[in-house]
């Protein structure tokens, strides 16, 4: 499985776009994904305005099909024109273990 994390920090007054942005439209449209697995999305530090997403996928083609996207490419900017200083970008294999 492949993980993308993201950190940022969201513009002062912008938290409810964010959340709207998140939950209305990125959401729902990555996860009509094929091998998209799951996503985290937080908010931390300074008022609430540090944002934490996390982006699971089967596989690194899945993730890149994702990014490729049409509805990545109208989504993301919309996003990303809310949020200031992306601290983290990165992409890790993630081993799932479950409880015995």
């Amino acid at each position: 499985m492949r993980r993308f994390h993201v950190t940022a920090t969201i513009h002062e007054g912008a938290e409810a776009q964010v959340d709207e942005v998140i939950g209305k439209e990125f959401a729902p449209a990555i996860a009509r994904r094929r091998g998209f697995r799951g996503m985290f999305y937080g908010r931390s530090g300074d008022g609430g305005r540090g944002l934490v997403l996390d982006l699971d996928f089967d596989t690194e083609d899945d993730r890149t099909k994702w990014v490729q996207s049409p509805e990545h490419g109208e989504i993301w900017p919309r996003l990303s024109a809310l949020i200031d200083g992306v601290a983290g970008l990165g992409c890790d294999s993630v081993v799932e273990q479950t409880p015995a």
